[in-house]
């Protein structure tokens, strides 16, 4: 089971073993990047968290207590990393000038986006109505210029003007981008969610197949002591090709582990269908974009970079 095998893995660890800390992260990242996801939808800001999360759980496995559950413990720290993220991230949005501007230079700057000798185009406008704010405008270009300046880096800010917002919206309108962008990932969603439900169609069929031997503690590779076993070790390889899973970590794991991780499993695409109808309302379409590539990767085929 995960649990005992992060339990395990932490008391080597706790003893100095060091190396012990790459199948801690192994075994956990999955459930790790899931908790976060679910509070965070910026790749970016889950990203942070999740190095932060480990980094607080390595400073604190020395006082965890043999009695506990290791990773309940782990998952509560990703929770309130995952949370403190979120509250820095809303500090840009209605923040003074100084707050936000700062705020946001710094995630650009961590993101590979702001380079030597470039510009930053700054507007800044009411949020309810629109309007751009001359005064705070200039405000903003004077913050982020001292940030550049204190960063050493030969970078410039300037407001961004009205002739260049124009041509940004003809752009935009001219080009149907919007209407493009829209029509595409309605397309990707349901091809996606077809995908996705045909997985889980494929995962009530090996849990059906595999019932008989939930409970056994057997590896997996042992299913051969009959014609029954054998057509379900069959099974099992046939959707480990078919969703590119690694069939020879899977081989070496209990049934009653792999019968357990298939129902996991289910659960997580039946949340990235609700994920999907429901994405969040401030996100653009390439965020939507992105998050849907994520779900294909990690829940489709299962393949972590």
């Amino acid at each position: 089971m995960l649990k005992e095998k992060v339990a395990r893995a932490i008391r080597q660890l706790k003893k100095g073993k060091t190396e012990y800390f790459d199948e801690i992260y192994d075994l956990t990242r999955a459930s790790v990047y899931y908790v976060i996801r679910g509070v965070l939808k910026d790749n970016y800001l889950v990203e942070d968290a999740m190095q932060e999360t480990y980094v607080a759980f390595l400073n604190s496995v020395a006082k965890i207590d043999d009695e506990q559950n290791p990773l309940s413990y782990l998952l509560q720290i990703a929770k309130n990393k995952a949370l403190d993220e979120a509250r820095r991230k809303t500090r840009a949005a209605g923040a003074n000038i100084d707050e936000a501007a700062t705020y946001l230079i710094e995630k650009m700057d961590e993101a590979g986006l702001v380079k030597d000798k470039g510009k930053v185009r700054i507007s800044v406008a009411d949020k309810k109505t629109g309007k751009r704010i001359d005064e705070k405008q200039r405000h903003a270009v004077d913050v982020v210029n001292n940030l550049f300046k204190n960063k050493n880096k030969d970078v410039s800010a300037m407001i961004l003007s009205d002739n260049d917002i124009d041509a940004i919206e003809d752009y935009y309108d001219n080009n149907n981008v919007g209407e493009y962008e829209k029509q595409m990932v309605e397309e990707f969603k349901a091809k996606l969610l077809l995908a996705i439900d045909k997985k889980i169609g494929r995962i009530d069929e090996l849990l059906n197949i595999l019932k008989p031997w939930e409970k056994d503690e057997r590896k997996v590779k042992h299913l051969d002591q009959n014609d029954a076993e054998k057509a379900a070790l069959e099974a099992i390889k046939v959707y480990c090709a078919d969703y590119k899973v690694n069939y020879y970590e899977v081989a070496n794991d209990e049934i009653a582990e792999f019968y357990e991780d298939l129902v996991e499993k289910k659960k997580d695409l039946l949340e990235c269908i609700d994920d999907i109808n429901n994405p969040d309302g401030d996100d653009s379409y390439g965020e939507i974009l992105s998050d849907l590539l994520e779900i294909v990767k990690e829940e489709l085929f299962e393949q972590e970079d």
